[in-house]
């Protein structure tokens, strides 16, 4: 097969490629200095000079630019709501003009060491039918879902930075408390799930938009809730005295009884933000979706693709076809629905999905039958159905934490994946991760063919190490965010000490330092930024930082007070030592100011 080039150069090879990025990639992460050029605009955001590595405990970004907070873990949203934990995924829609609007933030999972009593917590007794155990549980259900936020800049006040407006009527909660949300798609009507709709909703990581101007919020690690109580994060709950309701897997539940699987969570879930009406999509399957991204095909149709993030195996990749074609202007609920009839499909990596010695390949898309069972048990379905069908072995199916998924925009046939625990290339013991591009044969929403070719490769000689979040600002802008665990996060002799902190990286795609990564902001001690989302007209980014201090086995006896804490972010610095506080997730506005 012919090298799949990444950018637009034809003559592109992977050998000049890596090459490109043995010469320059030093450069652009160890040394102060490079300049990453993101376009001839003065003033394009995506200008600026590289930064270094660093361990300590602060939110870094270059010179010329001021990050903000938002808002964080515990703020007040008005009527009672306050803003989740773990922030993840961020989409931006804006209300009058480019300089305030509404913000939708996830909320993952929570961190009992953090958001609830971590002794009572840990108790092996742990029963939330019955105090204190029933208030914790309700605490740590509020923790998670998701929040619409009205955001809005100040000029006069510091400097233009960004405020969440208190007590604004666009702001809302849903949690895993609730509201309830209605399914479509096969798996609605059919038994499996309740009728009346699920309880709010939970893990949720990544996301996506709709062409019709709606979000999507992605239920990844569903197996999480409601199974045998498991710290730091199997969280066993239930629903008004029902001790299964939230299992996603098999299993035994918190009262030690042999729990039957429910798949009430690990859907793709809709919402509109100006109305916080939402909906479940069955039909794009139960996984544990990482993100999703769509497009308009020619005839109309919506295609859109979502991974699997799955935590104890590696995972899938899915692409869905609608059956009907969007039209520009139709209401939002008949759009909506476009979601819920289509065909489902899975990828089959051709000669394997994962191999040191193997980079690029071809591959096929195999239908699912869109059966209940099929949408509601999705990648179990896939293992027992298609892949002795078509004659393949799992090793083709399954890909390396499929962590997410983009369309390059302005080019239908191509889709990014970062697969974060990919084999480091060159062959590696520490599994660096890659970026994958999947170039369609062709257009047509139903092409079941494609190549694909790792393009980037994490690693020393590139700087960046467990590809994750994926953000375009424009074509030939992409953004991309690193989730090194925190058992291995500045760890010696876990091979990722060259790495320092979690980090965002700009890579552009085109001009003379194409695909070369530069490092564009530090995350705090232990902490991990995602859902990057830049509004090129506000000169501004909203990006999430995530489980600053997030504590791990080793943490599970330690007091739950500062002076134990791993991280003081953002009101404190535990590098310096100023202000010990308890660490805060929070959504930042990085503004270009010079």
């Amino acid at each position: 097969m012919q090298d799949v080039p990444f950018v637009s150069d034809p003559r592109l090879t992977r050998r000049r490629l890596i090459q490109g990025f043995a010469a320059a990639g030093a450069a652009t992460w160890l040394a102060p200095g490079a300049l990453a050029k993101g376009g001839g605009h003065h003033d394009d955001f995506a200008r600026f000079t590289a930064i270094a590595p660093s361990v300590t405990d602060e939110l870094q970004v270059p010179d010329g630019y001021q990050a903000d907070v938002v808002i964080a873990w515990g703020d007040e949203l008005g009527d009672g709501m306050t803003f989740g934990y773990n922030a993840d995924f961020t989409a931006f829609f804006p209300l009058r003009g480019h300089h305030e609007g509404i913000l939708w933030v996830n909320h993952e999972y929570a961190i009992p060491y953090y958001n609830t009593d971590w002794r009572s917590s840990r108790d092996a007794s742990w029963d939330p039918r019955v105090e204190p155990y029933r208030t914790l549980m309700a605490i740590e259900k509020d923790a998670v879902g998701g929040s619409l936020v009205h955001v809005r800049r100040h000029p006069g006040h510091g400097g233009g930075a960004w405020r969440a407006v208190k007590g604004s009527r666009f702001n809302r909660r849903i949690s895993a408390a609730g509201p309830l949300i209605p399914y479509d798609g096969p798996v609605a009507g059919s038994g499996l799930v309740p009728d009346e709709g699920a309880l709010g909703s939970l893990a949720n990581c990544s996301g996506g938009l709709t062409p019709w101007g709606t979000l999507i919020s992605a239920e990844e690690n569903y197996q999480s809730y409601g199974l045998k109580r498991s710290m730091p994060f199997a969280l066993g709950w239930d629903r008004d005295g029902d001790p299964n309701y939230y299992v996603g897997e098999p299993g035994l539940n918190a009262y030690g009884q042999t729990a039957v699987e429910k798949p009430n969570y690990g859907y793709l879930m809709e919402v509109d933000p100006y109305t916080g009406a939402a909906v479940k999509h069955t039909a794009l399957g139960r996984l544990h979706h990482e993100n999703v991204t769509m497009r308009v095909a020619s005839d109309g149709r919506i295609v859109a693709y979502t991974g699997d993030d799955a935590p104890a195996a590696d995972g899938m990749l899915f692409k869905y076809v609608s059956k009907h074609p969007y039209r520009e202007g139709m209401p939002r609920a008949d759009a909506s629905r476009l979601l819920a009839e289509g065909q489902l499909y899975v990828a089959q990596f051709l000669p394997t999905a994962n191999d040191a010695a193997i980079d690029s390949g071809t591959g096929r898309w195999h239908p699912l039958d869109m059966s209940p069972e099929s949408c509601a048990f999705t990648t179990r379905w896939v293992e027992q159905n298609v892949v002795a069908q078509v004659g393949g072995t799992l090793d083709q199916f399954r890909v390396p934490r499929a962590e997410d998924c983009e369309l390059i925009p302005g080019r239908p046939q191509d889709l990014l994946v970062s697969l974060t625990t990919a084999a480091g290339l060159p062959a590696d013991r520490t599994a660096y991760g890659v970026v994958r591009l999947v170039r369609e044969a062709s257009a047509a929403p139903d092409e079941t063919a494609f190549s694909w070719q790792n393009v980037l490769e994490g690693g020393q000689h590139t700087g960046f190490a467990s590809p994750d979040n994926m953000a375009f600002s424009r074509g030939d802008q992409l953004w991309l965010a690193t989730d090194i665990s925190t058992s291995s996060l500045n760890v010696p002799g876990r091979g990722f000490e060259w790495h320092g902190n979690n980090a965002l990286y700009y890579v552009p795609l085109e001009g003379p330092t194409a695909n070369q990564a530069f490092r564009f902001a530090n995350a705090p001690i232990r902490a991990e930024l995602t859902g990057p989302t830049v509004v090129p007209k506000a000169r501004t980014m909203f990006l999430s930082v995530q489980h600053p201090g997030e504590p791990n086995t080793a943490d599970l006896d330690k007091p739950t007070e500062p002076a134990a804490y791993t991280s003081w972010w953002p009101e404190g610095n535990v590098s310096a030592g100023t202000n010990p506080s308890k660490p805060k997730p929070a959504v930042v506005a990085i503004r270009k100011t010079r």
